[in-house]
């Protein structure tokens, strides 16, 4: 299984992602399952990604989200600061899941419930946009 910085425009093996649609939006949850890396690494790795979305999709907004467990969030929040985009956002996630209120399954990944709150969080952030 690629790294899903390697991964992008692909469906899956052999199977390219339909290129004939443009994205207006592009949101971005990685950070997660990599707290194995260094910063230095990881901000390598994430700038580069944010690159490729930036040159596939010249004039989406490209939202970074905090991972939901804080993984790399700093390193996040100052690759974005870095690439001084006014289309690429850092989108501050902490205060959006609980676990106290079921919205993980176990420490790292959201449950059903946490999906659900992300969304709806993701719903409101985009629609304040096109008010």
């Amino acid at each position: 299984m690629p790294a899903a910085s390697d991964a992008y425009g692909w469906n899956y093996a052999d199977s390219r992602a339909d290129s004939d649609r443009r994205a207006d939006v592009i949101v971005v949850n990685q950070g997660t399952n990599d707290a194995a890396f260094g910063s230095d690494e990881f901000r390598t790795a994430y700038r580069a990604y944010l690159d490729k979305l930036r040159t596939a999709a010249p004039h989406a907004r490209i939202l970074a989200l905090r991972p939901f467990n804080g993984a790399h969030a700093e390193d996040i929040a100052a690759v974005v600061a870095q690439l001084a985009d006014a289309r690429t956002e850092f989108v501050d996630t902490t205060d959006w899941l609980s676990p106290a209120d079921g919205d993980f399954n176990g420490t790292v990944h959201p449950s059903s419930q946490g999906h659900r709150k992300v969304a709806d969080r993701l719903i409101d952030l985009l629609a304040k946009e096109h008010q």
